[in-house]
């Protein structure tokens, strides 16, 4: 049976929390990252999902096509998309 768990992202911080989601202590987007920032064919693209990350942290207003709520009609836990051109992170809470 697979171990999930929660770690605050300790590089955001602002009036909201964010956290990495980690299965059987292994974080996908932490390999994610790493497989971006190696090719670093998109890394810029990444600098800007952690500036959105950020900037969503300190309750700064996004722009619809940056940021949006996804959640589907009459679902109370909330869903959210980042995205850049070639890059989407989802976000719930």
């Amino acid at each position: 049976m697979p171990k999930f768990a929660l770690k605050e992202i300790k590089e955001i911080y602002g009036k909201i929390k964010v956290f990495k989601l980690y299965i059987n202590d292994k974080c996908e987007f932490e390999e994610f990252e790493k497989s971006i920032i190696k090719e670093s064919n998109m890394k810029s693209e990444l600098i800007t999902i952690q500036a959105r990350l950020q900037e969503m942290a300190d309750l700064k207003s996004l722009l619809f096509t940056k940021f949006k709520d996804i959640t589907p009609q009459k679902e109370m836990n909330k869903e959210y998309e980042i995205k850049t051109n070639n890059l989407r992170v989802y976000l719930y809470s």
